[in-house]
């Protein structure tokens, strides 16, 4: 069981590293729109990181379940306590930055949020076609 938790920090520490050159790379296009338009970009892109970062945290920090529900509850608290500091973050940026802009800092935040996803659904962060659902005993 610990070879498949080792495995698992190990892959999501990989997506983490890969929203970090998202996150990197995003401002550079926003560019094309002004500085306030890059840093804003920039500003939604570190939330998308840090929530994905904690809530990796969560789920993969020091925990030895024994039973599912166990891993259910940690799973559901990392989830709540992702969406509660995004949204604060959220209202803070807003609220203390005069010169944002809502659509790159939307765009920015989904285009780092949304990274992992076409990786692990098409199998590629494991270099492998098809997607198991749970690791088969030998």
């Amino acid at each position: 069981m610990s070879a498949y938790i080792d495995d698992g920090r190990k892959r999501v520490k990989e997506l983490l590293i890969l929203q970090l050159l998202v996150t990197i790379l995003v401002p550079l296009f926003f560019l094309l729109g002004g500085v306030h338009a890059a840093l804003s970009s920039l500003i939604g892109a570190g939330i998308a990181l840090l929530a994905c970062a904690v809530q990796a945290q969560k789920v993969f920090g020091p925990y030895r379940a024994q039973n599912p529900d166990a891993l259910v509850g940690v799973m559901m608290y990392s989830e709540a306590t992702k969406m509660i500091l995004v949204g604060a973050l959220f209202a803070m940026v807003f609220h203390s930055i005069e010169w944002l802009r809502p659509i790159s800092v939307f765009s920015g935040f989904i285009i780092v949020y949304l990274t992992p996803l076409p990786v692990v659904a098409t199998g590629l962060w494991n270099q492998q076609t098809k997607v198991e659902l749970w690791p088969r005993k030998p």
